[in-house]
């Protein structure tokens, strides 16, 4: 059993894990891998404000929870969502709470293989660094697709670095 202790590393990949209530009470740490389990939600996480770095890819995460959630992981800068059967945008609508998200993996997922899905994630995470192992560019930020806005992604660009649109 996993009790409040200063732990702030905790590697637990391919332990059949399904819950992560038990890691709850990890306050202090800041890098969590919990990949190749059976999690299916990441919920018991929202009292971790140190956690900077958090792995469940190949998990059975569908949903993720509210942008409220992800506002309380206050350092949450790399997330790893990858090989989870998320099939929607609003699936992981929540990770616009993400203050300071800057490396998000969707790969192997449902959802990476809907159109316009990079277009859609990069303007929902204007503070997004790399996503899905590619640096957000300039011309990910400007490139006009079928049924998106120009002044949306004009946005985007000139918040990015500071400007006023």
């Amino acid at each position: 059993k996993v009790r409040n202790v200063n732990i702030k590393v905790v590697c637990k990949t391919n332990a059949g894990i399904n819950t992560l209530e038990p890691y709850r009470m990890l306050k202090q740490c800041a890098f969590l891998n919990i990949s190749g389990n059976d999690v299916s939600t990441i919920q018991p996480l929202q009292f971790l404000h140190n956690l900077r770095v958090l792995d469940v890819s190949f998990n059975m995460i569908q949903f993720l929870p509210d942008d409220e959630f992800f506002s309380r992981l206050e350092q949450l800068s790399s997330l790893n969502l990858s090989s989870n059967p998320f099939n929607k945008l609003s699936a992981v609508s929540g990770l616009s709470g993400a203050p300071v998200l800057r490396l998000l993996d969707l790969t192997r997922t449902p959802l990476c293989a809907r159109d316009g899905y990079r277009s859609a994630m990069l303007l929902k995470l204007p503070g997004l660094i790399v996503l899905d192992g590619s640096l957000a560019t300039d011309s990910d930020a400007i490139s006009v697709e079928k049924g998106s806005s120009l002044d949306l992604k004009l946005y985007r660009y000139t918040n990015r670095w500071g400007w006023e649109p």
